[in-house]
């Protein structure tokens, strides 16, 4: 099955936040199942190491098979 690797990056710097596996089947997961966005109340976000700033992320799982983050918006710290 042919898989590919997608990198997403912060909205205000383009720092690498983490990778997504895209699959043939049309399935697509986290690389590595441990990374998890942060959370304060409802709001999940991934933090940049590089500019502090909050990158809003968003879960999606679908179709079914797939559990990933999107990037959804971004708020500067």
């Amino acid at each position: 099955m042919a898989v590919i690797e997608d990198d997403v990056y912060c909205r205000n710097c383009s720092e690498l936040l983490y990778r997504i596996l895209r699959r043939e089947d049309g399935t697509t997961v986290m690389k590595d199942p441990s990374v998890a966005p942060a959370s304060a109340g409802i709001q999940k976000f991934f933090l940049c190491p590089t500019c502090r700033g909050k990158n809003l992320a968003m879960l999606i799982e679908d179709p079914p098979g797939s559990r990933y983050y999107e990037i959804a918006g971004f708020i500067r710290s």
